[in-house]
């Protein structure tokens, strides 16, 4: 399933954010975005 994240507002980008990072880890959610873990856990 696809999202357009351009219609989110900034909350609900966070919220599946902080999903991501609490099913795969803060690493490899990392990885998958292709941004570096400081990076996410800022956006988070």
């Amino acid at each position: 399933m696809l999202i357009d994240v351009s219609k989110l507002d900034e909350e609900q980008r966070r919220r599946i954010l902080r999903k991501v990072v609490e099913k795969l880890g803060l690493t490899q959610a990392a990885k998958q975005l292709g941004v570096g873990r400081s990076t996410l856990y800022r956006y988070v």
